[in-house]
């Protein structure tokens, strides 16, 4: 009989089920507790419950080992049943050896090859409430060598009814959150979290996509498990959280309801890039071309162009990794920039070309310089000079040649925002300096030329010298303003009068007349220039030897001139003959 049931559960393959009768709900006096588990590990059963008639399946912890070629299945029980229907000494072939379903790299389904009621009517006996079981034995097709078992039990809580989880132990409830919740991008990572009530269960947590395990199992702490994934692959999955008790005699098994989590393939970065023609300044009423350029160039979607946050027309549809508008755009300046927006935001990212400035030309933009020097005039000889010319409007573009005299200092210097520097060390003497500003495009700024500053640098040694100005009538004669008609004599004293050179008398930056000689020091101008207004008069004193004397320029002296009268002739005379007096009394200084 040994030999026939050895013959006939090799033959019929190697899974056993057992059920035993123990604890209060299934068989009085009888203790319950799972089978140690195989040699190769546990068995899960579906469906939950079942009755007397409904065929169970196991489900292997694991894979065969890669030496097995096939499995089979066999139960015993009621366990420690003073009766069993099956006893462990003549075990059921529950299931024949297959290789079907059979696995040697993950774990696999093997179903009963026929319900409990059938199984224990063919040994002519009954069901009984309790423990029972089952075996899967991972063997060699043919000469059923055993390399390995997986073990697990199901319940009977009556003669028809069973269930997985031990009625005598805890019940225990498992739920599953994912962080983030719902959807993250393939590669991302996504934490799974079991909560395991009640938290004193002890055991693990089998975290599953289907039925695919993630992982190893996650030991259960104060009724927590948790795990970080980031290989799951684009799509929906349904995830799920196993919990196994360490003593199945203490705590029921659980699995949480499924929890539908989606992983985005992640959308692929695009890059924009504008170009526009003709080239900027543009002519005013010029068509201007813009061309978006996309990529990469699968990206579908459209462009917007943009003039500042004004659209340019209607979005273009993007073809190639292109798409071109056209426009006129008016005078002045434009940030100019081309929005791509994906059709599909899931597939490709939206983006925005860097701004592109861009003129249109209308009149060309008046410009004024002006020229500043640094240190103060005079200077000692050797002083290294600053000159600094300020543009205005400051997005004028183009360069300062600074000049003394009509001679360039340097070269031409470009201007940035709105100034052009450089530095020179001026010779002795008197210079008029200025800066002449040229545009880089005079079809957008006009040129100028700062008013001219006049500089002094003295000689090592040389005198100090101090110019006066005096005008007649006007100085004398401070509350009267006199008109246009009547001449002006413009009067320089130059101390120490042993000083030699000449003066060149000044309405603003304006000369007038030529410079005189200075005689016994005193240098005069009669003239007849100056209009009806206000004028501001100097006398620029240079010495004809810079080594001897230095230059001086008067204080200014502020007159008024009046609308031309016909009754200034007597005045007109008698400034005249005063004219004539100083000229006679010059002349009689310098014999």
């Amino acid at each position: 009989m040994r030999m026939k049931r050895l013959l006939t559960r090799f033959t019929a393959g190697t899974l056993v089920v057992a059920v035993a009768a123990g604890g209060a709900l299934l068989a009085a006096g009888v203790a319950n507790a799972a089978p140690q588990p195989g040699t190769l590990g546990t068995l899960t059963f579906t469906p939950a419950t079942g009755s007397d008639l409904t065929i169970p399946t196991a489900r292997t912890s694991g894979p065969c080992p890669t030496t097995a070629s096939a499995a089979n299945m066999e139960v015993t029980g009621p366990v420690g049943a003073a009766t069993q229907t099956f006893p462990p000494n003549n075990p059921f072939p529950i299931r024949t050896t297959e290789t079907t379903s059979f696995s040697t790299t993950a774990a696999f389904n093997i179903a009963a090859g026929r319900d409990l009621k059938n199984a224990a009517d063919s040994r002519g006996t009954q069901l009984a409430a309790g423990e029972y079981d089952f075996t899967v034995h991972c063997v060699d097709q043919f000469i059923l060598t055993d390399f390995g078992t997986f073990t697990g039990a199901i319940y009977f809580t009556s003669p028809t009814a069973w269930q997985t989880n031990n009625p005598n132990a805890i019940p225990t409830a498992t739920t599953l959150t994912t962080s983030p919740v719902g959807s993250a991008n393939q590669g991302d990572p996504v934490t799974l979290n079991a909560a395991v009530s009640p938290n004193t269960a002890a055991g693990s947590v089998q975290f599953k996509d289907g039925a695919n395990n993630i992982g190893a199992a996650v030991p259960v702490a104060n009724g927590a498990a948790s795990t970080t994934t980031s290989t799951l692959s684009p799509g929906a999955h349904q995830l799920t959280a196993v919990f196994t008790p360490t003593d199945p005699a203490a705590f029921n098994g659980s699995t949480s309801s499924a929890v539908t989590f989606t992983v985005n393939t992640p959308a692929q970065n695009t890059t924009t890039a504008l170009g526009v023609t003709p080239a900027s300044p543009a002519p005013s009423g010029a068509t201007e071309t813009l061309t978006a350029t996309v990529t990469p160039s699968a990206a579908v979607g459209s462009v917007q162009f943009k003039d500042g946050t004004t659209n340019i027309g209607a979005a273009v549809p993007v073809s190639g990794g292109t798409a071109v508008g056209t426009t006129v755009l008016p005078d002045g300046s434009h940030s100019l920039t081309a929005v791509f927006t994906p059709t599909n935001p899931a597939n490709f990212t939206g983006s925005t070309s860097p701004a592109v400035t861009y003129v249109v030309n209308g009149a060309a933009v008046t410009t004024s310089t002006v020229l500043g020097v640094t240190p103060a005039s005079p200077a000692p000889a050797g002083t290294v000079e600053t000159l600094k010319a300020t543009v205005t409007p400051s997005a004028a573009v183009g360069s300062v040649q600074f000049v003394d005299g009509t001679t360039n200092i340097g070269a031409a210097v470009p201007v940035a925002g709105g100034t052009a520097q450089t530095t020179t060390t001026l010779a002795s003497g008197s210079h008029s300096l200025t800066a002449v500003f040229t545009p880089t495009n005079p079809a957008n700024f006009t040129g100028s030329t700062s008013p001219a500053v006049t500089y002094v640098v003295n000689a090592t040694g040389a005198k100090v010298t101090t110019t006066t100005l005096t005008v007649f009538p006007d100085s004398l004669f401070p509350n009267i303003t006199f008109s246009q008609n009547i001449p002006r004599l413009l009067l320089a004293d130059v101390s120490p009068h042993d000083a030699t050179g000449t003066v060149q008398f000044m309405d603003g930056t304006k000369k007038l007349g030529s410079p005189m000689p200075v005689r016994n020091g005193f240098a005069f101008l009669v003239t007849r220039d100056l209009k009806q207004g206000t004028h501001s008069l100097t006398a620029v004193f240079t010495p004809t030897d810079p080594k001897a004397f230095q230059p001086s320029t008067s204080q200014a002296v502020i007159i008024k001139v009046g609308p031309p009268r016909d009754d200034d002739r007597a005045r007109e005379q008698a400034m005249t003959q005063a004219e004539q007096l100083i000229q006679t009394v010059h002349d009689g200084m310098n014999p």
